[in-house]
């Protein structure tokens, strides 16, 4: 990069920057973690001479939400038009800098509390091939010791005398013109180390986010959320990590509170209200003001989709949902239908774009592409123009859907999922006496969840020795824990359906909320579990093309 500078600066200089708060801490970065061990070797270091790599600064007057303070110590805000250097990596090299000098406590840990060993460090310098160490996180057991905060901000002379009286106490003695040249030897070992700084000027914020994820040292990856809550952050106005947090709470009520596991989402539905895009580059592009502005539009937006994919398609809780993505492309449509409700005929059309992104898994990849293309596609539908699914988002014949619906079951797969949405749309009763069954995203993640049962229980079918996979999404119905674990268990289908039968008037009926249409024609009684997956593949199919 043309505009890098490498500067030597030294230790003074940086506690003024850091105090002054010329050196800011972005919100992106990690809190400082370091304990007393960490912080004593780099100082042990710093006083060896020993290089510690260096610090990579980006100059600039673009603000970004940054930490304002540390420990009880909080730094002065910079005026606007003002320089801002923030700190891309060294953060918790330059934090240990300033928390050793000025005695902050973080937390329980006193960073006041780390020491010079003077008998060390006289031995060091007369012999730097020695492997003692000079700085230390606890008091060495001799007298002849300073605390670093003591070294780097005391007179020469009061160290002295107070070094003397305590080796006094002890009855032992040192020459005093020693102990002297110790101490200023150490103290300019540390002020006089000329550390490394490299400024970045003059550059993009998202070419500097590039070179933070490539040097940053601890290998944390940046999330585009935890970018733009750095650049958009405003005290007192606006946070956009208490902001999405606040939403997601709204959301716990309606059962769609783990769409907040892909924070992305609310950045990308606020790219395509403001620029018709979903891409990164766009998203950073944007604006504080505008960003802050399009905020309640995106929040109400969202709302009323979860509110429709709730109601209309049946999805009572967000683990169902095939992509946590699929309700931006929802909520754009209420935005740019001015937040009215769609009629018959565009929910249908927003059905087959659910359902086809589905059994497509068309956001397995390219993400913001798809979603920035297929707002197209959310218009047409908007100004009720014919679209020609099979060109736009193909998806497989039923033969082929039959097939998919054979293979193994994965809580995980876009496809099961959305087989899922569909089984949950017909509000699956409880075998035993009717009732509806409580679906819960807790229950919802993995494949042995209290939520999914296998109609044929795989211990019965792997006693049978049967050929087809027991395991395979067409097996699989929505029950609750009591009956899946401890009712069930491992019975052959002809039985515990049968003892469900004679609690159960209505147990037909109950059967066909699971897409099980006939005790016979589908082998419950006859236990054929090939006749029962051919006949459920089927059906579960044709729910899958009504909805495509």
């Amino acid at each position: 990069m043309a505009n890098l500078k490498p500067l030597p600066m030294d230790y003074d200089e940086i506690l003024r920057n850091v105090k002054r708060g010329i050196y800011q801490i972005p919100k992106f970065q990690r809190d400082f973690v370091w304990e007393k061990e960490k912080v004593a070797q780099l100082m042990d270091s710093i006083f060896k001479g020993y290089p510690i790599g260096s610090f990579i600064l980006w100059k600039t007057k673009e603000r970004l939400g940054a930490i304002k303070g540390l420990g009880s110590k909080i730094f002065p805000d910079i005026p606007d038009g003002d320089s801002i250097y923030y700190i891309l990596d060294g953060q918790q090299r330059i934090t240990s800098l300033y928390l050793v000098v000025e005695g902050v406590k973080i937390e329980k840990v006193d960073y006041s509390q780390i020491y010079i060993d003077l008998k060390n460090a006289r031995e060091w310098v007369a012999d730097t091939k020695s492997d003692c160490e000079v700085i230390l996180p606890e008091k060495p057991d001799h007298p002849l010791f300073l605390s670093l905060r003591e070294l780097m901000g005391e007179r020469i002379s009061k160290l002295r005398r107070k070094l003397l009286r305590r080796l006094e106490k002890e009855e032992k003695k040192i020459d005093e013109e020693e102990l002297e040249d110790i101490i200023e030897e150490s103290r300019a070992r540390v002020k006089d180390y000329k550390f490394s700084i490299i400024q970045i000027e003059e550059t993009p914020l998202e070419r500097v986010i590039e070179v933070f994820t490539r040097i940053n040292t601890s290998g944390k990856t940046l999330t585009l959320f935890e970018i733009m809550n750095a650049k958009i952050y405003q005290e007192g106005r606006f946070d956009l990590e208490e902001k999405f947090t606040q939403l997601i709470d709204e959301l716990k009520d309606a059962g769609y509170e783990t769409i907040g596991e892909n924070r992305t989402l609310i950045l990308q539905l606020i790219g395509l209200i403001l620029k018709k895009s979903a891409k990164k580059k766009v998203i950073l592009s944007l604006s504080k003001d505008e960003f802050i502005g399009a905020w309640s539009d995106a929040t109400k937006s969202l709302k009323l989709a979860i509110d429709k994919i709730r109601t209309y398609l049946r999805i009572p809780v967000s683990k169902l949902l095939p992509y946590y993505i699929l309700v931006v492309p929802f909520a754009y449509f209420y935005y740019i239908n001015s937040f009215r409700e769609p009629t018959l005929e565009q929910l249908k059309e927003l059905e087959k774009y659910f359902f086809r992104s589905a059994f497509s898994w068309r956001f397995s990849s390219a993400v913001e592409s798809k979603l920035t293309s297929d707002i197209k596609i959310i218009e047409n539908i908007k100004e009720n123009r014919p679209i020609q699914w099979e060109k736009e988002i193909p998806v497989d014949d039923k033969e082929t859907l039959k097939e998919w619906l054979k293979w193994d079951f994965s809580p995980s797969n876009a496809f099961d999922k959305g087989v899922l949405a569909i089984l949950a749309y017909f509000q699956p009763k409880r075998f035993n006496d009717n009732s509806d069954i409580l679906l819960d995203n807790s229950w919802l993640t993995r494949s042995s969840s209290k939520n999914y049962h296998h109609f044929f229980p795989k211990g019965f079918l792997l006693k049978k020795r049967e050929s087809e996979n027991p395991n395979a999404l067409a097996n699989i119905t929505l029950v609750d824990d009591y009956l899946n674990k401890r009712i069930i268990k491992a019975k052959a289908p002809s039985k515990y359906i049968g003892e469900f039968a004679k609690k159960n008037p209505h147990i037909e009926e109950t059967l066909k909320t699971h897409l099980i249409d006939d005790i016979e024609e589908f082998g419950i009684l006859s236990d054929d579990y090939k006749l029962f997956l051919e006949k459920r593949s089927e059906r579960i199919a044709e729910e899958i093309l009504k909805r495509i």
